[in-house]
C-alpha cells in the first residue's frame, strides 16, 4: 500500500544546496516516487496540532536523507547519508 512521510530532502537550485523537510510519497515497493515541491513547515489549528506536527516532521531526522537527482533526464529521489550531505 502506497503512504507518504516527511523527510529531510537536498536540493540543489542554480548550483545552492538547500535542505528542507518534505513530504515524501511511496509507491506499493515503499520506494520515494514523488514529493511535494515546496517545503512544509509544522502547522495546526491548535497549540497542540503544532507540537504534533512539529513532532512528526522531527522523525524526518532519523531517517536518510533523500536527494532529487537527474536519470535519464527524469527527477528522481535517492537516499544518501547525513555524512555525505554535509561534503
Amino acid at each position: 500500500m502506497s503512504h507518504w512521510n516527511h523527510r529531510v530532502l537536498k536540493k540543489v537550485i542554480h548550483g545552492e544546496t538547500t535542505f528542507a523537510i518534505h513530504e515524501i510519497y511511496y509507491n506499493d515497493d515503499c520506494k520515494p516516487v514523488s514529493w511535494i515541491e515546496d517545503s512544509v513547515p509544522p502547522s495546526g489549528y491548535t497549540l497542540e496540532d503544532l507540537k504534533v506536527s512539529f513532532e512528526y516532521q522531527k522523525r524526518a531526522f532519523e531517517k536518510p536523507l533523500l536527494e532529487i537527482v537527474i536519470i535519464d533526464g527524469e527527477e528522481k529521489l535517492i537516499e544518501a547519508s547525513m555524512s555525505e550531505a554535509l561534503e
